[in-house]
């Protein structure tokens, strides 16, 4: 049985997209023939027996019923809790993570730990094929500065976050001043020049907020027109527990934007599934050999991480390429948002869903 946790109900007609990714996830399971129920954290906890939907073909049409369901040994639980579903089913949410815990039932894919964690995690040994930005954990006013006389350039990146919130890019300017972005900062976009002791005070106002770290900048490859550019990377475990690349898909900042994040004002484009897709790579200053190298790249990281998380079914990469040739892994998201996936992808994305936790059944079925 796969078990779906979220905070939508899956006939939910509003939303078209999610109303696909409810759709597809049915079909899947019900091509690997696993039973799928759709419920929330709350009903869950309930005990041995809880309430959810359940899909099943009609007229050759997904249809989904309320009903009441049992665990069972081969049970195995997708976590689909994104931003919104974690902050209304917070309480209830950890609580079934610590009974499914002791409980000993299969859950991906977990919310990964901080950035930092991860980053320390990485750099342990060298990744072929690519590399992390040189980075500081745990960094204080006083080492930002230190950084910003060895470089010119620096970011500050919360160690929990994503979409580009509250990431602060620094750079280094004549006569002791430093130009200072802050992009989607409490919704605002904060760009100010300021002198040694105003970023001072910034910087300890920032870190007195939230964890941060320091990471050495990049210089992505741009489109003619200006826009910086780097590569989202879709990889999944599929139904023999291997990692495959789902999606890869090319991000560009907004017009002047130091961010690419969609949510920040970027642009999205899928490359497809193939390598040769020279179309989807006019201008972008990379070629389908770059494309292939990145993917390799983003595999080997995934492998790598599920080393020490081996609940991890699901990962987001963002790659950047240089004018240099270089390739930078730079960040990393256990929920990669499925709104810059093309519906195709969005189908892909659910049968590997599907088709992972057929593999991880099959594994309980084999150890009971």
């Amino acid at each position: 049985m796969l078990i779906t946790i979220t905070g939508w109900s899956p006939t939910v007609k509003s939303n078209r997209r999610r109303e696909l990714a409810f759709r597809s996830l049915a079909s899947a399971a019900i091509k690997y023939r696993v039973p799928l129920v759709v419920t929330s954290p709350g009903k869950l906890l309930d005990g041995k027996q809880f309430s959810g939907w359940g899909c099943s073909v009609v007229n050759g049409n997904i249809h989904w019923a309320k009903s009441t369901w049992s665990l069972t040994p081969q049970t195995v639980v997708y976590d689909a809790m994104y931003l919104r579903d974690l902050k209304t089913h917070r309480a209830s949410y950890r609580h079934l993570l610590g009974k499914l815990r002791k409980d000993k039932i299969p859950i991906f894919n977990p919310v990964l730990p901080a950035k930092d964690e991860l980053y320390r995690v990485l750099t342990k040994s060298q990744i072929k094929g690519g590399r992390l930005p040189q980075t500081v954990t745990s960094v204080s006013p006083r080492q930002v500065m230190r950084m910003l006389n060895e470089r010119n350039k620096l970011w500050l990146k919360p160690v929990f976050g994503s979409g580009g919130r509250n990431i602060a890019f620094i750079e280094r300017q004549t006569g002791g001043k430093y130009l200072v972005t802050v992009e989607r900062h409490h919704h605002h976009r904060l760009q100010e020049e300021m002198g040694r002791r105003e970023l001072l005070q910034l910087v300890r106002q920032l870190l007195s907020r939230r964890a941060y770290m320091a990471q050495e900048h990049v210089e992505l490859s741009s489109t003619p027109d200006g826009r910086k550019i780097d590569f989202r990377v879709t990889v999944q475990r599929r139904d023999n527990g291997a990692w495959n690349v789902t999606a890869t898909t090319v991000r560009m900042g907004a017009p002047g934007s130091v961010l690419t994040n969609f949510h920040a004002g970027g642009q999205v484009r899928s490359l497809g599934r193939t390598d040769d897709n020279l179309e989807s790579l006019d201008g972008l200053g990379v070629t389908s050999a770059d494309v292939r190298q990145m993917k390799q790249l983003a595999l080997r990281v995934a492998r790598r991480l599920q080393v020490h998380y081996p609940s991890l079914g699901i990962l987001g990469l963002d790659i950047g390429h240089t004018g240099a040739g270089e390739f930078f892994v730079y960040d990393f998201n256990g929920r990669p948002g499925r709104d810059i996936l093309t519906d195709e992808e969005v189908v892909r994305f659910m049968d590997s869903v599907a088709g992972y936790a057929h593999y991880l059944s099959e594994l309980r079925t084999h150890t009971h």
